[in-house]
């Protein structure tokens, strides 16, 4: 990727010497973080994977089941209907020539023809079973396409997602239903067996996501105004808050946005295409784009931009060692895992002679979150590989120790690369 010909950093704070920042005491080098998924993180090129399966082999099913469907539609010729036993008096019986009833049939005899009619039982029931799951799963999966809709209101896509695994539900219970009837006579059907399974399988991704949209700590309780957010935590201290990863205000707007808009949109933007990103927030254009970013946060997470303000919210770009880099000032941060400050290095750089000098990974992103304690400090935190990573150092929420502790910690990664 040739970067030379990025701009020039247009507003850079001069550079200052770049110490290690000061550790409190001494601690584990580094420290993970649990890894959660949530609601919004990206789906990926797999994200619609539920709605493919559900509704392809719900297509399938349904075609190899069609003889049903013929017969919904009142054709006759699908399971032709037995008349009669198919036998007749013979000759010098008081009724010769006319047709034998069912229960004057010989035992031999009257086994073949209750086989007959089992028989035909029997495969309008696997035939049923196939057909039924497969609208099931096919009805599902359009259905569940709304769950993977961003633009369309949370209720929206929830309501759609539990529909699905309702009616993927309702389906496998009249096929498990079909499949112990036809064993109970002896019939063993491996199609509709296979097809229930493929059918788990759907639902299971269908429940997944039902869980990723009813139960994510971001969406209990649903999107609140700012004013009823603010008071939420008005009487409680940061180190009381709720600790992890995800936004500790579970019901306040500003806060979801706050979380997802540094830990997700972001971060995924920068990861995506870092070069561009970087380039943008060195322009005139760099706040717009951010806060563009955020409002596109709020419209995914279903609630109102007026809510949740970008107030604050700026980039300016500096550098850290060789490289130039982005620290993203976020909006007031208040509860624990939330960021005070962004810092986007992108390891690349133009030698005198013109070369360009990358490293791998190109971009490297790190947060300075709040950790529950009052005393100026927070937690250096970075995302490596979709891991979050909480560090052991804790920093002065302030904009040149930040630039530097990230130094310190660029500086140790290409220490490692160039050992290995």
């Amino acid at each position: 990727m040739d970067l030379s010909k990025l701009p020039k950093l247009s507003k850079t704070r001069e550079n200052t010497p770049q110490a290690q920042p000061t550790a409190d005491a001494p601690r584990d080098p580094l420290e993970y973080g649990t890894r959660r998924r949530y609601d919004y993180e990206e789906e990926g090129p797999l994200g619609f994977l539920d709605i493919f399966l559900a509704v392809g082999m719900g297509l399938l099913f349904m075609f190899l089941g069609m003889n049903y469907g013929k017969h919904l539609l009142g054709s006759k010729e699908a399971y032709p209907e037995i008349t009669g036993t198919g036998y007749v008096w013979k000759d010098g019986h008081p009724k010769a020539g006319q047709p034998i009833l069912p229960d004057e049939l010989t035992p031999e005899n009257r086994k073949a023809y209750d086989a007959q009619i089992l028989g035909r039982q029997m495969g309008m029931t696997s035939e049923a079973s196939l057909f039924i799951l497969g609208a099931g799963l096919a009805i599902a999966g359009l259905v569940g396409v709304l769950g993977h809709l961003a633009f369309l209101h949370i209720n929206v896509r929830r309501a759609g997602a539990i529909l699905g695994v309702v009616v993927t539900g309702l389906a496998m219970g009249y096929a498990i239903w079909a499949v112990a009837s036809m064993l109970r006579n002896g019939v063993t059907p491996p199609m509709t067996m296979v097809a229930i399974l493929v059918a788990g399988l759907s639902m299971f991704m269908q429940v997944a996501a039902v869980r990723s949209l009813m139960f994510s700590p971001s969406y209990v309780g649903g999107p609140v105004t700012t004013a009823s957010a603010d008071t939420r935590f008005s009487d409680r201290p940061v180190a009381a808050r709720t600790a992890g990863v995800a936004p500790a205000s579970a019901v306040a707007a500003d806060r979801i946005v706050h979380h997802r808009f540094a830990h997700q949109t972001l971060r995924k933007a920068v990861v995506g295409d870092p070069a561009t990103v970087v380039g943008v927030l060195q322009g005139a254009g760099g706040t717009k784009y951010l806060r563009d970013l955020w409002e596109a946060t709020c419209h995914t997470a279903g609630i109102d931009p007026q809510a949740a303000p970008p107030t604050g919210l700026e980039a300016e770009m500096t550098q850290v060692g060789p490289y130039s880099s982005a620290i993203i000032t976020m909006p007031p941060a208040k509860d624990r895992g939330e960021a005070v400050y962004v810092g986007i290095v992108l390891r690349s750089y133009v030698r005198q002679d013109g070369a360009v000098i990358e490293r791998s990974p190109l971009v490297l992103y790190y947060a300075l979150e709040v950790d529950g304690t009052a005393d100026g400090k927070a937690l250096l935190c970075e995302w490596q590989a979709g891991d979050h990573v909480k560090f052991a150092d804790r920093v002065a929420t302030d904009f040149t120790p930040f630039r530097e502790a990230m130094w310190a910690k660029v500086q140790k990664r290409q220490e490692a690369e160039d050992r290995a």
